[in-house]
């Protein structure tokens, strides 16, 4: 979405002003703007929804098994959410022992390709995210004096690739970031 918005963003600069005809163009250009993020939001939720129903298939079925799940969506890039999480998992004295830390997402092309918005997008989910979940767990673990923190990463937290750059950075990140909390 974004890298269709700057495309269309310099159509719009080329316009001269006080045009009636052009300005139409870009009253069109900006409806059709609204558009695509009314579709790309859509798609976020519906993708999220699956999710959620996924996460309580799975809940389902550790129930028949004798466990007590609860499914608690939460944005890795809201730190509420993320908060909001650790509060819900252990309202009425439940006990978290597993916190499985996994968040992944990458844009693959050469760092001048990418956007600033396509950059800290990666940061913020691969590293911030992961970090502030692992911060909360471990408030949590500390006051139960319990609790195993597991990190997913990826090979790229142990390789180069190249169109990969920001992606592995992130990864590297979270996997030397892990071996920090170990020794802690």
């Amino acid at each position: 979405v974004n890298e269709q918005i700057e495309a269309n963003k310099e159509i719009l600069n080329t316009f001269p002003r006080n045009n009636a005809k052009n300005i139409k163009a870009c009253l069109t250009q900006i409806q059709e703007y609204k558009q695509t993020f009314t579709d790309a939001q859509s798609k976020l939720l519906e993708e999220r929804k699956k999710r959620i129903e996924k996460l309580e298939e799975v809940a389902t079925e550790i129930r028949t098994l004798g466990g007590n799940p609860i499914v608690i969506p939460c944005d890795v890039t809201k730190d509420e959410e993320i908060k909001n999480l650790f509060l819900e998992a252990t309202k009425d004295g439940r006990i978290i022992d597993v916190v499985y830390n996994n968040a992944g997402l990458g844009h693959i092309a050469n760092i001048y390709d990418l956007t600033k918005e396509q950059i800290r997008e990666i940061i913020d989910v691969n590293i911030t995210g992961m970090i502030m979940v692992a911060k909360y767990a471990s408030e949590v673990f500390t006051r139960q004096k319990s609790g195993h923190l597991m990190f997913v990463s990826s090979m790229a937290g142990l390789i180069v690739l190249p169109e990969w750059s920001v992606y592995v950075a992130s990864k590297w990140a979270i996997t030397s970031f892990a071996d920090c909390i170990r020794m802690e």
